[in-house]
C-alpha cells in the first residue's frame, strides 16, 4: 500500500471511530486539546479521564489532525 492510500485508510478509519481519546486538560467548564490548544465543545465532549478527552472520531480529524488522533490512538490502516 502506497503512502496515500495508507492516510486515507487511516483517515477513513478515524472517522468512523464513535470515540477516541485525545490528550487534553480541564479546568472547571473547559476542555482544552493539548496538541494545539482547542476547546472542545461541551456537545462534543463524550467524558473526561486521566488526562484524555473522549470525543467522536470526525471532530477528531477536523480539529487536531488524522495523523496526531491515529498517532494518539494507535490507529494503523
Amino acid at each position: 500500500m502506497n503512502l496515500l492510500a495508507n492516510a486515507a485508510a487511516k483517515k477513513t478509519k478515524l472517522e468512523s471511530m464513535q470515540s477516541v481519546k485525545l490528550a487534553a486538560c480541564q479546568n472547571g467548564d473547559w476542555t482544552t486539546i493539548s496538541e494545539n490548544g482547542k476547546l472542545i465543545p461541551l456537545n462534543e465532549l463524550q467524558k473526561f479521564e486521566n488526562g484524555y478527552a473522549f470525543v467522536s472520531g470526525l471532530f477528531a480529524s477536523e480539529m487536531v489532525g488524522v495523523m496526531v488522533a491515529c498517532r494518539q490512538n494507535k490507529i494503523a490502516a
